[in-house]
């Protein structure tokens, strides 16, 4: 009995994790299924597009610095040639248009990591994304109640 083809876009497609793939210049040559589902996007919004293109930061928390710490983490990542991560980071997602520019808060533990070829030349970053906003959010709840327990 033959051994079954290794399908990798069919399982890559299909895990339920939020994954993107990107050139060294930071182009989006692929997406977990489940990457378009959290972002509201569709392969034809991201794929042969800059990452910074695609997900502008929300204007009304700028201040948030999601770009720059994900520059950052790109960077190091180019830099060293090694995994960076991100532990919490806040980057609110733009909804859909019917929504009318309009965001939604999101907080995110994000890892980017390198992809090398056998010449130890660097193909690919992978942008692995996990949504915590709801540990957050439990969090921040918790930290409400103690300060009005306090008070």
């Amino acid at each position: 009995m033959s051994k079954p083809s290794l399908d990798t876009k069919t399982i890559f497609s299909s895990l339920p994790t939020a994954l993107l793939v990107l050139t060294p210049d930071l182009t989006i040559v692929a997406a977990t299924d489940y990457y378009y589902e959290l972002t509201f996007s569709e392969p034809s919004d991201l794929v042969g597009r800059n990452i910074a293109e695609v997900f502008p930061e929300n204007p009304v928390t700028a201040k948030a610095k999601g770009i720059n710490n994900m520059r950052e983490s790109f960077d190091y990542v180019l830099r060293h040639g090694a995994s960076h991560t991100i532990p919490v980071q806040r980057y609110d997602i733009k909804l859909p248009p019917n929504h009318k520019g309009k965001y939604m808060e999101r907080w995110w533990r994000i890892t980017n990591s390198p992809v090398f070829n056998a010449k130890g030349e660097l193909l690919y970053v992978v942008h692995a994304t996990e949504d915590v906003s709801q540990i957050v959010d439990t969090l921040i709840e918790a930290q409400n109640i103690i300060a009005k327990k306090r008070s």
